[in-house]
């Protein structure tokens, strides 16, 4: 027994110092763990911001900055310190102890046993990955034994999350890769990526099995005895490889490499983010400390500071006064977004930009009004923003409830106002709103069921009545309703045969 299954407490960690954090796969669960305390922790976020105290005048000019806190779940004791690893969506936590995963249910405080055999003998985890549907997936080495006729093989393990509920897991689907294989990474999105002894890495969809890409590496470097990491981007448009000191860039259309580098750090992880300067390279250090390069160009370092350092930036220039980041008693970065523990509560910071990406076109959308628009090209981009300042009544809040890309790569966006459609206005490269149903608390659930019924690529009439009634009002800065609706059907047929006799 490595922790103890009758142990129980109100407060996290007993009030300890957090040391490390990991999330579920879709965010929506997190696990902690006190080095001091010896204990893990599971929390589930809250759909809803914490609520802010009165504030002055000063205080409300940053409205964006609306953490989101995740509540207490359940906790675990430990009587060995231990790493960490992942989370899954259902609650079950990964932890390394000595060179072995240990497999824990949270809720239940019940170890898995995976059953590995005939695969038990002469064998190493190399790596596991659980997915956002539940399944596990295990790469796993066998080594060559002539008593027990064991094959050098590296093999890929699946469980399906509908066999996870029981305390002991079977695997469902096994792949073998060979033994010329040097290395396998088993990645976010249900890629397979396998390194042979000839330095070309082979991209494969685990779903489907296929071969999808290859990608040739530096032969000279395959032999040391470093980690490796691969990472797509949002759009998975690039490919970035860590492997023994070398950071290679791939464009993934073409495989042709883009950028290389040598670094002397040990690295624990690479990271894509999108700041408002373009796509950057996030490089997590073994030592705390973090730089930031341009994919494009590896050998320029953008930032170089530590990942306390940045996040504690990141939340004064989020936080403005109303946060006072020396009472923060845990912060790090993951995924774009900033997650620390203040006054006994986790939290994160909501106000980082959310991407929705495209073909052509990536547009992001924070938490408040603000839409940004960012236009890709082969050859040169168009960064545009906009803002809806539309003034509805003061007791409504304006909230966003959800965002998606429509096939035309126009924006939808439902809110507490209504339904909103944002489209590119290509001849005077501006944002538009497209289309508007608006509705209030009362109407909303009533309006939302008559558009689940219509047809797939068939809307409803907009909302005409409340377009006319404001014709008069802007929604942004010299942007009128009506106005930029009549040019739209001025200058779209489709729009006047689907809407005009409405109109």
């Amino acid at each position: 027994m490595i922790y103890e299954s009758e142990y129980s407490q109100t407060k996290p960690h007993n009030g300890k110092k957090i040391t490390q954090l990991v999330l579920s796969q879709n965010g929506k669960y997190a696990a902690t763990w006190s080095k001091d305390d010896q204990s893990i922790c599971g929390w589930q976020l809250k759909d809803q911001p914490i609520e802010q105290p009165e504030q002055s005048a000063e205080q409300s000019e940053n409205k964006s900055f609306q953490p989101k806190p995740f509540e207490f779940d359940c906790s675990i004791k430990f009587l060995y310190e231990y790493s960490l690893n992942t989370v899954s969506n259902n609650k079950v936590v990964a932890i390394i102890l000595g060179s072995y995963p240990e497999f824990i249910e949270l809720a239940t405080k019940k170890a898995i046993n995976l059953e590995l055999d005939p695969y038990s003998k002469n064998r190493a985890i190399i790596g596991y990955k659980f997915y956002e549907n539940g399944d596990l997936v295990m790469h796993i080495h066998t080594y060559y034994d002539h008593y027990l006729k064991n094959l050098d093989d590296n093999l890929i393990l699946k469980f399906s999350y509908k066999n996870l509920h029981k305390q002991s897991w079977t695997a469902n689907k096994l792949i073998s890769c060979g033994k010329d294989v040097m290395r396998c990474y088993i990645n976010d999105k249900e890629k397979k990526m396998l390194l042979d002894k000839c330095g070309s890495l082979a991209q494969w969809n685990l779903n489907t099995l296929l071969f999808e890409n290859q990608y040739q590496l530096d032969t000279n470097h395959l032999y040391g005895d470093k980690g490796w990491h691969c990472i797509f981007n949002k759009n998975s448009t690039l490919l970035a490889v860590y492997l023994e000191e070398f950071i290679y860039v791939y464009l993934t259309d073409t495989s042709m490499l883009l950028s290389q580098c040598q670094v002397k750090e040990c690295l624990l992880k690479l990271e894509f983010i999108s700041p408002d300067e373009g796509e950057r390279l996030l490089l997590l250090c073994d030592d705390n400390n973090l730089k930031i390069k341009d994919p494009y160009d590896l050998q320029h370092v953008i930032n170089d500071k530590t990942n306390s350092g940045l996040c504690d930036e990141l939340l004064y220039e989020r936080a403005s006064t109303k946060l006072d980041v020396q009472k923060i008693e845990f912060k790090t970065l993951i995924d774009e977004k900033i997650y620390y523990v203040s006054d006994g509560l986790l939290l994160h910071d909501e106000s980082v930009y959310r991407s929705y990406v495209g073909s052509l076109v990536k547009w992001e959308v924070s938490k408040e009004k603000e839409t940004k628009f960012d236009y890709e090209l082969p050859i040169n981009s168009v960064k545009l923003n906009e803002q809806f300042d539309y003034e509805h009544p003061k007791d409504i809040k304006f909230k966003i409830y959800s965002c998606n890309l429509l096939h035309n790569e126009d924006l939808a966006i439902i809110t507490s106002f209504g339904l909103l459609i944002w489209s590119i206005w290509q001849k005077y490269e501006k944002i538009r709103l497209r289309y508007i149903i608006r509705w209030d608390d009362k109407t909303k659930e009533l309006i939302l069921d008559k558009l689940r019924k219509y047809e797939k690529n068939l809307m409803p009439t907009p909302d005409f009545n409340f377009i006319m009634v404001n014709s008069e009002k802007a929604y942004a800065k010299e942007r009128y309703f009506f106005k930029e609706l009549l040019n739209d059907y001025i200058e779209d047929n489709i729009l006047v045969k689907l809407y005009g006799q409405e109109l």
